[in-house]
């Protein structure tokens, strides 16, 4: 009974054991499945790492799009308080050539009336000379 008991210990066990090339075989594609785990870990790391830095540079992207379009609104702004006051400068400018070109034309007319008045001064000094100078002769 010995025997028949230490028989079936010895089947059980052979039945356990696995060929040494069979678990050689099995030990090289657990180190494969490690490594290749290990290998996608790393993959996974990186590509979580490029995720976080392609999501902090689309932040940054968003806030240079935000500063660029606040500061075309205060350009706009800008753009139409010089429209406003270029319009109003048009105007004064506008205003300004008529007040010159009304001066221009009552200079004119006070240089025609002064040349008008010079005119008869010296048309009545001639005439006064003519007169004076016939006065003065003695008539025969």
């Amino acid at each position: 009974m010995r025997y028949v008991a230490l028989l079936s210990v010895f089947f059980l066990v052979s039945a356990c054991l696995v060929p040494k090339k069979d678990l050689l075989f099995a030990q090289t594609q657990v180190v494969r499945l490690q490594s290749d785990s290990l290998a996608f870990e790393q993959r996974l790391l990186t590509a979580q790492g490029t995720m976080g830095n392609t999501q902090g540079q689309l932040e940054e992207l968003q806030k240079s799009y935000e500063e660029i379009s606040n500061q075309l609104d205060n350009a706009e702004a800008t753009l139409q308080v010089v429209a406003r006051e270029l319009d109003s400068l048009q105007l004064r400018h506008k205003e300004v050539s008529v007040a010159r070109d009304v001066w221009r034309i009552e200079a004119l007319r006070a240089k025609r009336r002064m040349e008008r008045a010079e005119f008869l001064r010296d048309s009545v000094s001639a005439v006064l000379l003519n007169y004076k100078s016939s006065a003065s002769k003695p008539k025969k």
